[in-house]
């Protein structure tokens, strides 16, 4: 039996994963959340990491210290970089790129054909290409163009590098699958102040301020967000019920 982690920032993001999981239980390592299950021809352990590359590495170490593992999945939302890929589209990295320091973690091509198969007939929209991770948000339709033009990159999150570095040091595949939240020409309203870093939670009082500051243009901002998590929610979850309900599993280097 494959032993799988999935690493996701955001409790909606893991809550993508969880339906799939027999047997589940929920533990926690120190202050780091995780749900552990049976998932197909797996075993899984869900990771709530909360947001940034600084929290990822944190929670990647300490899970890879404690459930050896085969597959390591960076996975939840990413902001889209190519107008291609529109809302809710799966994005499956062939390698990432950390915008800090340039560092790129190729992932196996026999790992991504694999991976890609699961989206075959499950009417998902899916591409194949670099992913960047950054440390603040994309925010801006100019921002993301930049980004674009100077990593060549589909997709943009803030945890995967992190995620991959760790896989890399200790010697286990990595894959990356995203679902586009935010599409390459719509700005993301800011959330910074709104969503507990950590917890991954919206902050009621901060939520209450800021829709009582900016009026009815700020609620249909955030009612956009919300639609866009449903529907990248939504992908992400079928990508998972077409993996673990395929049976077998996916395809690392030597392995058949």
């Amino acid at each position: 039996m494959l032993r799988v982690a999935v690493f996701a920032a955001l409790p909606w993001e893991c809550k993508c994963v969880l339906p799939v999981l027999r047997d589940r239980r929920r533990g926690k390592s120190g202050s780091i959340q995780w749900w552990e299950g049976e998932a197909g021809a797996c075993h899984v352990r869900v990771v709530q990491t909360g947001v940034g590359m600084m929290r990822a590495t944190a929670a990647a170490r300490v899970t890879l210290s404690e459930f050896p593992c085969q597959l390591v999945v960076s996975t939840g939302c990413a902001g889209g970089l190519s107008a291609t890929l529109g809302l809710g589209a799966v994005v499956i990295a062939s390698e990432v790129v950390c915008g800090i320091t340039s560092s790129i973690f190729p992932v196996s091509e026999r790992l991504v054909a694999s991976l890609t198969a699961r989206t075959s007939g499950s009417g998902l929209h899916c591409a194949i290409g670099r992913q960047l991770s950054v440390a603040e948000p994309l925010v801006s339709v100019a921002a993301k163009q930049q980004a674009a033009i100077r990593f060549q990159a589909l997709a943009v999150d803030m945890e995967s590098a992190a995620i991959a570095r760790e896989a890399k040091e200790n010697g286990i595949a990595f894959a990356s699958v995203r679902a586009i939240l935010d599409p390459a020409l719509a700005s993301l309203p800011p959330t910074e102040e709104l969503i507990d870093p950590e917890s991954g939670r919206v902050q009621p009082w901060p939520l209450i301020r800021k829709v009582l500051r900016s009026g009815p243009d700020g609620w249909r901002s955030l009612h956009e967000l919300y639609a866009w998590k449903q529907a990248a929610g939504a992908t992400l979850s079928r990508f998972y019920q077409n993996w673990f309900s395929a049976g077998n599993m996916p395809a690392l280097e030597g392995k058949s």
